[in-house]
């Protein structure tokens, strides 16, 4: 995942992109007040989920910024972010979350097994 910090009109934003072939792009966004203190929850959406949003969320002094910085996320930025080395790292964390998920099934059914095992020693 790779952050990008954004001046708007109305104070700083924080979006993070990622993508994954199961939700697609994922944009999280987060704003912050003038002060530097988050001022809200951050939002996130996935495209897979829904048509991204994000401009919804930004509530910028004008629709045409809100609009814009929506259009950044989804063309300019997506490619930075993917040029940059967020593909590849995005790439990385999918390979090795199924390797984990691959590891604790056979984990669990080795350990059913066994205790199937122990289950019919004892019934025999």
């Amino acid at each position: 995942m790779r952050k990008r910090l954004v001046q708007t009109s109305r104070g700083p934003i924080e979006i993070e992109i990622n993508e994954n072939r199961v939700h697609g792009l994922w944009v999280a966004v987060s704003p912050f007040a003038e002060s530097g203190w988050q001022a809200r929850p951050t939002k996130a959406w996935t495209s897979k989920q829904n048509a991204l949003p994000v401009s919804d969320e930004l509530r910028a002094a004008s629709r045409a910024e809100a609009a814009q910085v929506a259009a950044d996320v989804q063309g300019p930025w997506h490619q930075e972010w993917a040029k940059s080395g967020g593909e590849a790292e995005a790439r990385s964390l999918e390979r090795w979350t199924n390797v984990a998920v691959m590891v604790a099934t056979v984990v669990v059914l080795l350990a059913l097994a066994g205790l199937g095992l122990v289950i019919w020693l004892i019934a025999t």
